[in-house]
């Protein structure tokens, strides 16, 4: 009797025990993807966003360009900073040092991209910090492209402090590959494309390391498969839906 009860006790600490650590790595797992689509798309700061920017600013200045010679076309090298602290839900302070141009090369124009961001954010769901930088190759600039077609890559560090459920402190690095993001001329919406994206880090004492891909749907949103699960990220918010 004694020996069955305590064969059946430590079965069930067993038991217990893998189901604790079931629960902590499907915990993980939602967390990091609240970081990816939070880093992804936080109002004016995350990485669709400054997608959007360099694209339009980039069309902006190629509208005006009189002719082409090889060679680089138009060039910007700049540093300045974008904030928001007036009593907005989303706060954010960012440092930018941006160069971009356009090249006529062999017969074709497109922009290149070489950009670095340091800044820190606080909102109603997360407060943090990142780095990030950015080198992209923007194409699509012929009368008979109906997209602009992105590629590249980006590398980000960052930490943030979660105000919602377990209300956790993340530290992760990424290293993202740009792969065919289209983009639509005129209102800059990401209409496909895929990123694929390397994570990893430490989130509630809990070593991660993941790879995810993002897929851009068109309408909005995009689709995001982590260790088999799929969530659905609003690029207006950041959030998963």
């Amino acid at each position: 009797m004694y020996v069955m009860a305590i064969a059946l006790f430590t079965l069930g600490l067993s038991t217990s025990c893998q189901k604790d650590e079931t629960n902590t790595s499907a915990d993980v797992t939602s967390e990091v993807a609240d970081e990816i689509a939070s880093s992804l798309a936080s109002p004016s700061t995350g990485i669709t966003d400054e997608m959007a920017d360099f694209t339009e600013n980039v069309e902006d200045n190629y509208s005006s360009l009189k002719s082409a010679v090889p060679d680089t076309l138009y060039a910007v090298d700049t540093l300045f900073t974008k904030s928001n602290n007036n009593g907005a839900t989303f706060l954010f302070n960012y440092s930018y040092d941006l160069a971009y141009g356009l090249v006529y090369e062999s017969g074709n124009t497109y922009a290149y991209y070489n950009g670095s961001l340091s800044g820190s954010y606080d909102g109603t769901r997360f407060s943090g910090s990142e780095d990030r930088t950015n080198v992209w190759n923007l194409s699509g600039f012929a009368v008979s492209a109906t997209v602009y077609t992105l590629n590249g890559t980006i590398e980000r560090d960052g930490s943030t402090q979660s105000k919602i459920g377990a209300m956790s402190y993340m530290k992760s690095a990424s290293e993202i590959t740009v792969t065919n993001v289209k983009m639509n001329k005129g209102t800059y919406d990401l209409e496909g494309g895929e990123l694929n994206w390397h994570i990893s880090g430490t989130v509630a004492g809990q070593s991660f390391d993941y790879t995810a891909s993002v897929v851009f749907s068109g309408n909005g949103t995009a689709e995001l498969t982590l260790e088999g699960e799929i969530y659905i990220i609003n690029l207006t918010t950041g959030t998963i839906e």
